[in-house]
C-alpha cells in the first residue's frame, strides 16, 4: 500500500480536486484505491457524492478499535472508496496532541487497511499542525499543488521549510502546478524559474479551464464526465508520473 497526500496549507490551489481526480484515475487502472477525506470541509467528500458524515464524529472514531475500516464508503466508481470528513473532525489537533505518539496516528489507523488498498489519498486541510505532522509521517509522497504566483511558491517554501527543520525526507514532497495559463507571460516565467530552482518539480502541469469547476455540479471526478477534455488528460498523464515515483 502506498500513501499519496496532497497538501498545501494555503486554501485554492486545486489541491482537493487534485486528490479526487488522481485518485479516481489510479481506480481507473486497476488499483484499489481510497481516499480518506481529512478536511472538515468536506470538498472530497461531496465531488464523489458523499455525504461529509462519520457516525459519532471524531469522539467516537478514535474511541474505536476499527475505526478506520467501519468509516470507509463504496462510491459510484469502481475500485475507489472513501471515509467521508466530518465536521467535528476540525478539533483533530486536540486529540492528536493528548495521544502518547501524536505525529503517528494517522500511520497507525491506516495499518489497519494496508492489505485492502493499493493506493490511498490523504486529501488534507489547508494548516500546518499536528495534523500535517501526521500526514508527513504517514505518507509514502506529499503532492503540493502550486499556483504559478508569487503567493503561492511563497506557501511551498514555508512547507519545505518546516518539514526541513522536523527532519522528513524532503524527496518526498514534489510540487506540482495547477491553475495555469499558459497565455500569460507571467505563468510561463513563473514556472521556468520555479523548475531551474527546484528541480524535482514534477512535469505535468494541470490548467485553468471551465470543466473543474463542474465537479461540483456532477459531483464527479473530472474524467467520468469529460474524459477528453484538457484537465481529465493532464490528470491522467499527472497519475502516470506519481505511479512511476511510486513504483521505482
Amino acid at each position: 500500500m502506498k500513501v499519496i497526500s496532497l497538501y498545501n496549507f494555503k486554501g485554492g490551489v486545486g489541491k482537493t480536486s487534485s486528490c479526487v481526480n488522481l485518485a479516481y484515475e489510479s481506480a481507473v487502472h486497476d488499483d484499489v484505491s481510497l481516499i480518506w477525506d481529512l478536511d472538515p470541509q468536506g470538498a472530497s467528500s461531496f465531488y464523489v457524492n458523499q455525504k461529509a458524515k462519520i457516525k459519532g464524529g471524531l469522539d467516537r472514531f478514535f474511541a474505536k478499535k476499527n475505526a478506520l475500516e467501519s468509516s470507509i464508503k463504496h462510491t459510484d466508481f469502481d475500485n475507489l472508496d472513501i471515509i467521508p470528513a466530518d465536521l467535528s473532525f476540525r478539533n483533530i489537533e486536540l486529540t492528536l496532541e493528548q495521544k502518547k505518539k501524536p505525529v503517528a496516528v494517522i500511520h497507525k489507523f491506516l495499518k489497519q487497511i494496508e492489505r485492502e488498498y493499493s493506493r490511498v489519498f490523504l486529501d488534507c486541510p489547508p494548516r500546518l499542525t499536528v495534523v500535517s505532522e501526521n500526514i508527513f509521517n504517514a505518507s509514502d509522497l506529499v503532492l503540493v499543488p502550486v499556483i504559478p504566483s508569487a503567493l503561492s511558491q511563497r506557501a511551498w517554501m514555508q512547507v519545505l521549510g518546516f518539514a526541513s527543520k522536523r527532519g522528513y525526507s524532503l524527496n518526498k514532497f514534489r510540487p506540482f502546478f495547477t491553475m495555469v495559463d499558459m497565455r500569460r507571460t507571467l505563468h510561463r516565467d513563473s514556472m521556468k524559474s520555479f523548475r531551474e530552482r527546484f528541480p524535482t518539480t514534477l512535469l505535468t502541469v494541470v490548467p485553468y479551464a471551465a470543466e473543474m469547476e463542474y465537479m461540483g455540479v456532477h459531483q464527479k471526478p473530472v474524467q467520468a464526465f469529460s474524459g477528453r477534455s484538457r484537465s481529465a488528460l493532464s490528470y491522467r498523464a499527472l497519475w502516470q508520473e506519481v505511479n512511476q515515483i511510486l513504483t521505482r
